[in-house]
């Protein structure tokens, strides 16, 4: 994906949430107990105008969930659907270290960031072009 210098007067992302606009959830199965919400502070982004992003994962089982290993501070993630692709939206400061990923039975997790239209690919960091994206 090449960088898209846009100016941003003009960049304006509209962004869908499971198909609607700002909010959209999960819903928990006996095998995967883990409820994900995300809501977003608005449906419109540009570079001069982030959004707030802010996930929220629950474990509504009855015993821990491990989703995997990383930053203890970037528990959870949002990706960006484009095209065909997932891609995880823009870089944000995390913490080095490497700690499994759990929540307890009954434990909630949030967390949120600024997010201004960017995503991460192959390691750089690239500004979406204007358009309709799903988060």
């Amino acid at each position: 994906m090449r960088n898209h210098l846009l100016d941003s007067r003009w960049w304006t992302a509209v962004v869908l949430v499971a198909g609607m606009p700002g909010v959209g959830c999960s819903k928990p199965t006996v095998e995967d107990p883990l409820r994900i919400a995300l809501q977003t502070s608005d449906t419109l982004v540009r570079p001069d105008a982030p959004i707030t992003l802010t996930v929220t994962a629950t474990n509504e089982g009855d015993e821990p969930v491990t989703w995997g290993e990383g930053s203890s501070s970037c528990q959870l993630s949002v990706i960006v659907v484009v095209g065909t692709d997932e891609v995880p939206v823009g870089l944000r400061p995390c913490t080095r270290d490497f700690v499994p990923l759990t929540l307890a039975a009954g434990d909630s997790r949030t967390e949120s960031w600024e997010w201004r239209g960017n995503l991460t690919l192959d390691g750089k960091l690239d500004t979406l072009p204007g358009g309709e994206y799903r988060l």
